[in-house]
């Protein structure tokens, strides 16, 4: 059950007004928020182009018409739906390496769709796509939920929003470009690998600086 106590934020300094600029240094300022951020930012930006990359592999790759092109979004709405559902169940809170870990498996998943010799088997791997992408996109909207103070919340979740849905238009252009200079699959491949990559980068850094912490 919720607690609507929980809705309202009490004690807040009305004196001293926030800026925009105060949500992206609050953002910078901690770990967690930061980390999840980079994160996702790369895998939207790269890897979250489902509806331009399964078009171009129907009708580029395997000669489909429009019927097939929506059999492979509903895959991935199937997968996503699952994936939902499996998030609910979720007791724990996520935390960034949560994201991480799910961000580097959305890029291999990713990876190995790009290399499914034929249409059937590219549709059975889309709903791992689907899930793992809605996984952890919920887990990085949780982590920024959870892990900023009530009153930087609003700023903290319009910085969240903005780098999941504002890198789409950075990264659709891309992909739309390397998609005709060098083929879909390795357009496919290529946001696996990026996603994975900041994904495995900001695992080591993270990793490194609590070493110290751990002595």
């Amino acid at each position: 059950m919720m607690n609507v106590n929980e809705f309202y934020v009490r004690n807040t300094d009305s004196d001293s007004p926030m800026r925009i600029r105060d949500g992206f240094v609050y953002v910078r300022k901690h770990k967690d928020l930061r980390e999840v951020t980079i994160v996702i930012s790369f895998m939207a930006m790269f890897g979250l182009n489902f509806q331009i990359t399964t078009a171009l592999m129907a009708k580029e790759v395997f000669h489909r018409g429009a019927a097939s092109f929506g059999l492979l979004g509903t895959c991935i709405a199937v997968g996503s739906l699952s994936g939902s559902i499996l998030a609910t169940h979720r007791e724990k809170a996520p935390g960034s390496l949560r994201v991480m870990k799910g961000a580097f498996l959305f890029g291999l998943a990713s990876m190995l769709a790009a290399v499914m010799p034929t249409y059937s088997t590219f549709a059975l791997v889309l709903p791992l796509c689907g899930a793992l992408a809605i996984t952890t996109t919920i887990a990085a909207n949780t982590t920024m939920q959870l892990g900023a103070d009530p009153q930087m919340r609003g700023r903290v979740m319009g910085i969240y929003v903005l780098v999941l849905i504002g890198s789409a238009p950075i990264g659709s252009p891309l992909v739309g470009w390397l998609a005709e200079a060098v083929g879909t699959r390795f357009t496919i491949a290529f946001g696996g690998a990026v996603t994975c990559l900041a994904a495995l980068i900001v695992m080591i850094i993270s990793r490194r600086s609590d070493a110290p912490d751990s002595k």
